[in-house]
This record gives structure tokens, C-alpha cells and sequence, in this order.
């Protein structure tokens, strides 16, 4: 008999399994026929070190995204006190010109 026959659930599990992942079970047997935990134990070490590089990325994008709400919110801010500059200009050339007019026909036009 074969570990397949005894096991007939690991034969199931590793058809189920990827085949880029079939190298990585390593079956043995300990004392009294228990099977190993090493590819537990691995690919719980592997999705650990894949959780730390992802929250490490995640960091990094996360400040990087910081950087660049603060920008805009810098440039939205830039455009608001522009938007009110244009708006005072507006303004006084709608009231600054008939004075100008208003003063220039007081003092004769052009005549010195």
C-alpha cells in the first residue's frame, strides 16, 4: 500500500493544489505514522513574510498619498486666494474706472 491509499484525502488535497505547489509538500512520516506539519509550518512562514512586505508597501503608499493630498489641498487653497483676488480686481476696475473717467472730464480731457 501506498502513503496514497492510507491518505486518501492528501490525494485529494494535492490534486486540488497548483502545480507550481506540488514541489513544496514534503509528506513524511514520524513515529506511529503521524504526518509532518512542515508545510503548514512553511506556508505560514511564507504568508508572514508576504503580510509584512504588503503592510510595508502599504506604508509607503500611504505616506506617498499623504504628500500628495496635502499638495492639492495647498494648490486648492492657492486657487481660492486667487479666485478672491480676481474678484477684488473685478470690482474695483467696475468702480475705479467711471472715477478715473469722472476725473480725467473734471480736468478738462487731454487739455493741460
Amino acid at each position: 500500500m501506498s502513503e496514497m491509499d492510507i491518505y486518501p484525502s492528501l490525494t485529494q488535497i494535492a490534486d486540488e493544489l497548483p502545480k507550481r505547489r506540488l514541489s513544496d509538500i514534503n509528506i513524511h512520516h514520524e513515529d506511529g505514522g503521524c504526518i509532518g506539519l512542515d508545510i503548514v509550518n512553511l506556508r505560514f512562514q511564507k504568508g508572514d513574510e508576504r503580510m509584512t512586505r504588503i503592510e510595508n508597501k502599504l506604508d509607503i503608499n500611504s505616506s506617498d498619498t499623504s504628500e500628495v493630498l496635502e499638495i492639492l489641498r495647498l494648490g486648492k487653497s492657492f486657487f481660492k486666494v486667487i479666485g478672491i483676488f480676481g474678484a477684488l480686481v473685478k470690482w474695483a476696475t467696475a468702480i475705479g474706472a467711471p472715477v478715473v473717467v469722472f476725473y480725467y472730464t473734471l480736468k478738462g480731457g487731454d487739455k493741460q
